[in-house]
C-alpha cells in the first residue's frame, strides 16, 4: 500500500514505540490521529510532526465512547481510515499467584482485571471501530481497503522473568503475557474474517525495547534481557518497531503474521 495520503490511527502514539510510528507514517505522507492520555506529549509529537499531518485526541483504551468519539473526529476531518497501529497498552503488575495473603490476592485480581481491560478489550475494541471505517473505502490496485498491526510482546509466547527467584513470585507479570497472548488470537482470527473485505491484519511482538515503560524495569536490566535475547546484547529502539511496521503496511504480501522484532530472544 501506497502511505501516502493514507489516514492512520495510532493508539498510545504520543510515547515510546507509537511515537516512533507516528513519525514514521507522518514522513510517509500519512495524516495520523494520535490517541492517548498525556497531553503534553500529545501536543508536543503532533508540533513535531506538524499540525496539517497529525492530530492528537485524548482518549483512553479502556473506555470505548472515547475511541468511538476520536476516530470519528479523524474521519470527519481526513474523510477516510485506512491504517491502524493498536500501540496502547501496559501492565498493572502482576503479583503473587501463591500467597494466604488477602492483600496479595486482591493485587493479583485487579492486576488480571485492569490489564485484560486495557491490553485485550482495548485492542479489540480499536480494531473494531477501525475496521468498520476500513471497509468503506474503495479498494486499491491490490485490492486493499486497509491494515491492522497489533503489538504483543515477546512474553506472549516466551517465558520471562522466570528464571531468577528474586523475581518470580514477587514481581511476575501474569497479567502482561495473558493478555499479549490474546492479541495473537484476536489478530490470527480477524486476519480471516478481514481477509474479505482487502484488510490485512498482522501483530509485531517486541522484545526488550528501550521505553518509557521498560525504563521502569531499570533495576531488573540484567535479569530480563542479556541472557536471553541472543544479539545484539542491548535494548532495542522504538525506531526498529516502526521500520517494521512501515514495511508491514506498504507489502501487500504480508498477511496473518507475527513478526519477531527482539533481538533473538529465547524462552
Amino acid at each position: 500500500m501506497d502511505l501516502k495520503g493514507r489516514v492512520a490511527w495510532v493508539t498510545g502514539g504520543n510515547s515510546g514505540i507509537g511515537a516512533a510510528v507516528t513519525r514514521a507514517l507522518a514522513a510517509e505522507g500519512s495524516k495520523v490521529l494520535v490517541t492517548a492520555l498525556d497531553e503534553e506529549k500529545g501536543k508536543a509529537i503532533v508540533q513535531e510532526v506538524g499540525e496539517d499531518n497529525a492530530m492528537w485526541i485524548k482518549a483512553d483504551n479502556m473506555v470505548r465512547e472515547e475511541m468511538e468519539a476520536a476516530a470519528a473526529k479523524a474521519v470527519e476531518k481526513w474523510g477516510r481510515m485506512d491504517l491502524l497501529f493498536n500501540s496502547a497498552g501496559g501492565s498493572a503488575g502482576g503479583g503473587k499467584f501463591l500467597s494466604d495473603d488477602p492483600a496479595d490476592k486482591t493485587k493479583l485480581l485487579n492486576a488480571m482485571e485492569y490489564t485484560i481491560k486495557l491490553n485485550t478489550m482495548g485492542s479489540f475494541n480499536a480494531a473494531h471501530i477501525a475496521a468498520n471505517y476500513m471497509k468503506k473505502n474503495e479498494p486499491d490496485e491490490n485490492g486493499e481497503r486497509g491494515g491492522i498491526i497489533f503489538v504483543a510482546s515477546m512474553a506472549a509466547d516466551k517465558v520471562w522473568f522466570w528464571f531468577d527467584e528474586r523475581v518470580a513470585d514477587t514481581t511476575y507479570a501474569y497479567d502482561y503475557g495473558m493478555t499479549k497472548s490474546s492479541i495473537l488470537g484476536l489478530s490470527r482470527d480477524l486476519a480471516v474474517t478481514l481477509a474479505h473485505h482487502g484488510i490485512r491484519v498482522n501483530t509485531i511482538k517486541p522484545g526488550y525495547i528501550k521505553t518509557p515503560m521498560t525504563a521502569a524495569l531499570q533495576g531488573y536490566e540484567k535479569l530480563i534481557w542479556p541472557p536471553m535475547q541472543l544479539f545484539p546484547k542491548v535494548g532495542g529502539e522504538p525506531e526498529n518497531i516502526a521500520t517494521m511496521a512501515i514495511e508491514i503496511y506498504k507489502n501487500p504480501f504480508i498477511n496473518r503474521t507475527q513478526m519477531e522484532v527482539d533481538g533473538g530472544v529465547v524462552g
